[in-house]
């Protein structure tokens, strides 16, 4: 069943990256009515790795509203992908499987302000445990305006965008 799913997983990531490298810009994007946004760079990242070793990266967040603005910063898993191919990020509590990553993954702050219009960095460090399973390890980094929940219903106001982690395990 894990070799169907890695295999699943493998074909879904190798369309979506070709259909990012077509588009030729790394940038996601979420937007509302009256020009509320929010950018972030790059919007992949990809590596191939050893057990025990360690990736630092910056990501770039733009605040695209017309007032300062506090974001949070979190991570997930990546446990499947529907239908249509998009990914569904782990909520709750999810059966291990040995092939997360957001564990891994460790954020500089988890809150960011942001003046209008502004660009603000953050660091990202990816610590590959030397017992890490060999094959492909997904997840995401949010960038939101509400703290992160990972078990909720109703509504609410306000946007998330999400950088993609992909990171294969030698």
């Amino acid at each position: 069943m894990f070799r169907n799913v890695r295999i699943f997983l493998a074909c879904f990531f190798s369309l979506f990256f070709i259909f990012t490298v077509a588009n030729i810009s790394n940038v996601v994007r979420a937007q509302e009515v009256g020009g509320a946004g929010i950018r972030i760079q790059p919007a992949i990242m990809e590596d191939v790795a050893d057990p025990g070793s360690t990736f630092s990266y910056d990501i770039t967040v733009t605040n695209l509203t017309s007032g300062k603005q506090t974001y949070y910063l979190y991570t997930r898993d990546i446990v499947s992908v529907d239908g249509a191919g998009a990914p569904i990020f782990a909520k709750g509590d999810v059966e291990k499987t040995g092939f997360e990553i957001s564990e891994w993954v460790s954020l500089s702050s988890d809150t960011i302000e942001i003046e209008a219009g502004a660009d603000k960095r953050f660091s990202v460090r990816i610590d590959v445990p030397e017992n890490a399973t060999p094959g492909g390890h997904f997840g995401g980094i949010f960038v939101s305006m509400e703290p992160p929940r990972l078990d909720s219903s109703g509504a609410a106001v306000g946007y998330e965008v999400v950088n993609i982690i992909s990171l294969r395990v030698s």
